[in-house]
């Protein structure tokens, strides 16, 4: 049976004089942190016993910690101490908000963000032009590194798994697009989310997380499975709500170009949702559509023809266009219903562990809800929650049947 342990660490940034110490905390009775690619700033809170703590931080420096000071947070299953391991790390972050509370006993409610928030929340003025999403996200972590004053500043740097900021090519192996992009003096962390979206990268939502050695991760969220969890043998307990979750009922499809350059636009409904719940609209690109339909005719794309030579496709350019439209309504109409009706969202906990990976993909087997090995109910994880408390580790999954993998499957599926 796994031992577990934990560790906790305070740097206190306010005491120059003595060289900003760290102290070891560790007597936090209740730790909770939870880490989200989906959420504006990552998270943690932790109960400090009261009367501990002169016994750990010297009176005369300072009996409580303050807010911006850095809290580590170390879990272990293996009965060893954890702190200052970077296999056991679950987070940085700086406190925010400490609350005192006294009932039978005195106590310390800490909450903090998680440092990649903190670090990234300088304002910029942006101006881009012609560049693609992975060039712009790793000139604003350069922006970043350049312009903090924070003497404490560790420069984040650019993951080797990322894409390359030369020539960066995307999922698929083609080039990224490239567009203008301006903002005046917005927050780093909310222009690299908002540049990570599948409108700029043109092949699905990018997410992005800090490791522990500072290594920014930006990378592709994988339709590609990363295993399989099954009841009964991978996890405790679990959660599940089928519900409405992010409607998406109308969609206007980019489908690509014709022969022309003109961009060609489906339009798809589900008229049994919108009756139910009101029109929810979205613009999703699928410019990819058009070059498979050229491809697949044989239709040469060269300097002479960058859209494709129009003689090489049967009907012409209006066959294209036609072609393209009656495609995109077929995967849009699918897309649609999925979108517009009730979807599920999950729950798993399971042993202390440190080895998932947010955005990952996971096939469900829950013989308890209907879910069989043979099911195709393939969720994505958007949140991880770590607990200590006397009862040991546990953490939990939370997973969602998101947009992100609904839209790959249905590329996927869809016959050319």
């Amino acid at each position: 049976m796994p031992h577990y342990r934990y560790s906790v660490t305070l740097k206190d940034v306010d005491d120059e004089a003595n060289g900003k110490p760290t102290y070891d905390i560790s007597n936090a009775v209740d730790i909770s942190t939870e880490a989200g690619i989906e959420a504006q700033a990552d998270s943690f809170n932790m109960t400090l016993g009261w009367k501990e703590l002169p016994n750990i931080i010297n009176s005369n420096i300072k009996l409580i910690p303050s807010a911006e000071d850095i809290i580590k947070i170390y879990f272990s299953s293996d009965g060893t101490t954890p702190k200052d391991s970077d296999d056991n790390l679950i987070m940085v972050g700086k406190i925010d908000s400490i609350t005192f509370e006294m009932a039978e006993t005195r106590s310390l409610k800490i909450k903090g963000i998680n440092q990649l928030e903190a670090l990234l929340n300088f304002p910029y003025p942006a101006i881009y032009t012609n560049k693609t999403s992975a060039h712009i996200v790793n000139n604003l972590i350069e922006q970043a590194n350049t312009h903090q004053t924070n003497t404490d500043w560790v420069d984040i740097t650019w993951d080797s798994s990322n894409p390359d900021t030369v020539t960066p090519l995307n999922s698929q192996g083609n080039a990224m697009p490239t567009f203008n992009y301006y903002q005046n003096f917005k927050p780093v962390f909310q222009m690299i989310e908002e540049v990570s979206r599948d409108e700029f990268t043109g092949d699905g939502t990018y997410q992005f997380y800090l490791k522990n050695d500072y290594n920014f991760v930006w990378q592709w969220r994988p339709s590609v499975l990363s295993g399989t969890l099954s009841e009964g043998h991978d996890f405790i307990s679990i959660k599940a709500t089928f519900s409405t979750y992010d409607v998406v009922n109308a969609m206007i499809i980019d489908g690509g170009y014709d022969f022309n350059g003109h961009t060609i636009f489906a339009l798809v409904i589900n008229t049994t949702s919108i009756g139910k719940l009101g029109a929810k609209w979205k613009f999703v690109p699928f410019t990819e559509l058009s070059d498979k339909l050229k491809t697949h005719a044989g239709v040469t794309i060269d300097e002479d023809h960058p859209f494709g030579n129009v003689s090489e496709y049967s009907g012409g350019n209006q066959a294209l266009r036609n072609d393209v439209r009656t495609k995109a309504k077929e995967w849009g109409q699918s897309l649609c219903v999925l979108l517009g009706n009730p979807r599920w969202k999950l729950d798993l906990e399971i042993n202390g562990v440190n080895s998932y990976v947010l955005g990952s993909l996971y096939k469900l087997v829950i013989p308890s809800i209907g879910w069989e090995t043979d099911d195709d109910m393939e969720l994505r994880i958007v949140n991880i929650l770590h607990s200590f408390t006397r009862n040991g580790w546990t953490t939990t999954l939370h997973f969602e049947q998101d947009e992100t993998t609904a839209i790959s499957k249905f590329k996927e599926k869809l016959h050319l």
